[in-house]
């Protein structure tokens, strides 16, 4: 049955794409990969998100990706699918290859490579809701896509009925916490950086979609259910345990660090697209023993 947006909340993980040596999909080990999210208890996947290095993979990966994904998940978990590109006929095909495939929501970001005022986006994410065949979120990350979506275009979106919510990945929390506190109960906030989990929710933010939740989805999920039963120094004091390990991981490169972690887990193998580099011995070590400080295992 079609999730509702009721389900939109909690946490959602950004998948990685687990690949073969020529970097083909690699089925077997997604599969471990999903059902692992299944089994950890969290609400759902975001499917070809920057975790699952989207931008650098070949179509058919992408949608054997977006296929194999949705058929694993199938109906324990929401799915969000990303099908952002660098011009709006280009994200209608990408929604075109997909559509009848058994996810919920799209996500979509601003256009990159061009730089656009903040009324061309706008203009661009309301055509796009318009066509699109299921809600929108939209997804506000500057350090890759080169735009900051500014709080009076995220508000300007709001009242379009196809489009629902926001994950944003700023890390700008002066603009993140106003938009929560403004905006309408019916627009969907979502925190997509790991750091700031614990104080979004305390702000009442719906959920969050943090990359590191593909080695500890149960932190993540239960740092979410000591908020909703108000034990708050619990949340606190596993808030500072995640931190200390996001920040392992993001001194030495956050995808091919938690891709070499996912490996010694037995998930997937530790393969990346080229040009991203392979660790070198120290930086294996570090992940090494941040998994065994943190007793992080499959």
């Amino acid at each position: 049955m079609p999730k509702s947006k009721a389900d939109l909340k909690g946490i959602i993980v950004p998948i990685v794409t687990p690949l073969t040596d020529d970097e083909e999909l690699d089925v077997v080990s997604l599969e471990k990969l999903v059902n692992r999210m299944i089994h950890s208890g969290i609400q759902g996947i975001f499917i070809g998100g920057s975790m699952g290095e989207y931008p650098n993979l070949k179509e058919k990966v992408k949608f054997d990706l977006y296929e194999q994904s949705s058929c694993i998940a199938n109906e324990k978990l929401l799915k969000l699918a990303n099908i952002s590109d660098n011009s709006e006929k280009k994200v209608l095909e990408n929604i075109s290859k997909i559509k009848k495939l058994a996810v919920d929501y799209y996500v979509l970001t601003a256009p990159y490579y061009f730089s656009y005022s903040q009324n061309d986006l706008k203009n661009f994410f309301l055509h796009i809701a318009d066509s699109s065949d299921k809600p929108l979120l939209v997804y506000n990350i500057p350090i890759f896509v080169k735009h900051r979506l500014s709080r009076e275009l995220i508000f300007s979106l709001m009242d379009h009925p196809n489009i629902v919510g926001l994950k944003d990945s700023s890390g700008e929390f002066s603009q993140f916490s106003r938009i929560l506190m403004e905006k309408n109960s019916q627009f969907v906030v979502l925190q997509g950086i790991p750091e700031l989990v614990y104080s979004s929710f305390l702000l009442k933010c719906e959920g969050a979609i943090p990359g590191l939740g593909n080695l500890i989805p149960e932190k993540f999920e239960r740092l979410f259910s000591y908020i909703i039963e108000e034990k708050i120094e619990l949340a606190k004091q596993l808030q500072l345990e995640i931190n200390q390990i996001n920040q392992a991981f993001e001194q030495i490169g956050g995808i091919i660090a938690i891709k070499y972690a996912l490996s010694l887990m037995n998930v997937c193998l530790p393969i990346t697209t080229r040009p991203f580099p392979e660790l070198t011995k120290n930086q294996k070590q570090i992940v090494e023993e941040t998994l065994k400080n943190y007793q992080i295992q499959n």
